[in-house]
């Protein structure tokens, strides 16, 4: 943010009702805990590569690059439930 836009801000603060300044309080606390995650984030990441316990991390999906899930439809099995199976053979 250049100096001009803070500035700006900062003056039209003035013109605000109360209910106006605490929204805007209460948005500007939710970005700086944002911040924060972030922040704490990347310095988790960057001590595992420097520790060298991780070699590269793969990129995060963000919102828009997760597809929506396809619509797919159950299937009824004959038998008993596989995890019946599963501890019978266990067993």
């Amino acid at each position: 943010m250049t100096q001009s836009t803070l500035v700006k801000l900062l003056s039209q603060l003035e013109t605000l009702e109360p209910k106006e300044l605490q929204e805007l309080s209460q948005a500007v606390q939710i970005r700086l805990q944002a911040v924060k995650e972030v922040d704490k984030l990347t310095k988790f990441y960057d001590s595992l590569l420097s520790s060298g316990l991780v070699r590269h991390l793969k990129p995060t999906s963000t919102p828009q690059q997760i597809k929506h899930p396809v619509n797919r439809s159950l299937i009824e099995v004959q038998g008993k439930p596989i995890s019946t199976t599963i501890i019978e053979e266990r067993g």
